[in-house]
């Protein structure tokens, strides 16, 4: 079966934190409440760069 469901991408931007060298990293919350809901009408893809950041520094 194909979905007719528009995709749609929401993009978490990376924190720099509120000091130099202080970076605070935390789940989106609000992108996470929104994507639930919007998921009855979108194809829902979401993208953190804080976790991103995190995946390419362990590297």
């Amino acid at each position: 079966m194909i979905s007719s469901n528009p995709n749609l991408l929401l993009i978490n931007p990376p924190n720099s934190g509120a000091r130099q060298g202080i970076k605070g990293i935390y789940y989106p919350l609000g992108i996470g409440y929104i994507a639930l809901i919007l998921r009855k009408y979108f194809n829902i893809k979401v993208h953190d760069f804080n976790y991103d950041f995190c995946l390419e520094y362990e590297s």
